[in-house]
């Protein structure tokens, strides 16, 4: 049965900024190009797995699963591309993160009920979480930089990273329910997804933050974090001690002086001798007179 190949083509992007619609199409050229190569190499894994496993049912899941993937492997790139397209467009339009709604990454049962909970969902939700701490790993610095430099262009404060790991391991997850073999094949393919293309993922953002950073497109800090920042530690500094019964008072005033600092006495300090040193010195020089 043929398939018809999804509308891929980029939707306009209504009162955004268009290096957005740049960012948006420069990464999914790239994502797109590393897809090419991942299904080759899904391939390769399928027919390994099916000629080490001793399970003959095992053996013929994988060996469907790579004709399958054969058949599909352009409908299912489509699919992602429509996906991420759609995912992109749409967090802009919204004031608040959608990411936080979503039920796709986490198992939405108690501990105690999982159970109850379909496996095959229940895997693959895990099978995600993997996915976005591995790309939120290899994002690492680019990803943070990204993120800061989208919260300049986005229309609405606080709105989620629209190239987030977790919007590209949603479009492929939807994407591979294209996959009918079964949950095992699915999850070689999220498994392989996630050492394929964390690099790749990794790459995207370094490219994308160059592109603002050629165009001159500043991070913005969150103001929490600005203020945590400029906000000097109490441990950098110490109260001077308290004066010594008898002294000279310095000052009236309580002052607090960076760690380290030498406090240094008034001018007149040095002139005032105590009592005791006076009488000693005009004793000394009676006997030497």
């Amino acid at each position: 049965m043929s398939q018809s190949s999804p509308d891929t083509s980029p939707r306009p992007l209504e009162q955004a900024d268009p290096m957005l619609a740049a960012c948006r199409d420069l990464a999914l050229k790239m994502l797109s190009q590393s897809l090419e190569g991942f299904f080759a190499r899904l391939e390769e894994t399928y027919f390994d797995l099916a000629d080490k496993t001793f399970d003959s049912k095992l053996r013929d899941d994988y060996f469907a699963a790579r004709i399958e993937t054969h058949n599909k492997r352009e409908f299912i790139s489509q699919q992602f591309k429509q996906n991420f397209l759609a995912s992109f467009n749409e967090s802009l339009k919204k004031a608040e993160p959608k990411s936080a709604e979503s039920p796709f990454f986490k198992v939405q049962a108690p501990f105690e009920q999982l159970s109850l909970v379909a496996n095959d969902e229940y895997e693959e939700n895990l099978s995600a979480d993997q996915i976005v701490k591995s790309f939120k790993n290899t994002g690492g610095k680019e990803l943070t930089e990204l993120e800061q430099r989208f919260a300049g262009l986005l229309p609405s404060e606080g709105g989620a990273n629209p190239m987030s790991p977790e919007a590209i391991c949603d479009a492929f997850m939807q994407a591979c329910k294209q996959l009918e073999t079964g949950l095992d094949a699915r999850l070689v393919a999220l498994k392989s997804f996630e050492h394929e293309l964390s690099n790749q993922v990794a790459d995207v953002y370094h490219h994308v933050n160059q592109y603002l950073i050629a165009q001159n497109v500043q991070r913005v800090i969150p103001s929490h974090k600005r203020a945590h920042t400029s906000r000097a530690p109490a441990s950098d500094y110490v109260a001077t001690a308290p004066q010594a019964q008898g002294s000279v008072p310095q000052t009236q005033v309580s002052v607090l002086q960076p760690q380290g600092s030498v406090p240094q006495p008034p001018a007149h300090a040095a002139e005032s001798l105590p009592l005791g040193a006076h009488l000693a010195a005009l004793a000394h020089a009676r006997l030497r007179g």
